[in-house]
């Protein structure tokens, strides 16, 4: 499972009820978002991007 999850450089998870699935999506560390996530107003995502990435940096030269 974990290889399968980090083949996946960016996610991004609407609210979630289930525990497991937040953990599934994000890693064990999502586990202390959890509460926060369950409450969140439609809308609102939980993102997770790879470390110095930022969107368009291949446009910047």
């Amino acid at each position: 499972m974990v290889f399968e999850r980090g083949q996946l450089g960016l996610r991004i998870s609407f609210r979630l009820d289930d525990p497991e699935a937040l953990v599934m999506l994000h890693g064990q560390s999502a586990r202390d978002h959890l509460e926060e996530h369950q409450l969140a107003p439609p809308g609102v995502a939980l993102v997770q991007a790879p470390p110095g990435r930022w969107a368009g940096s291949a446009d910047r030269g």
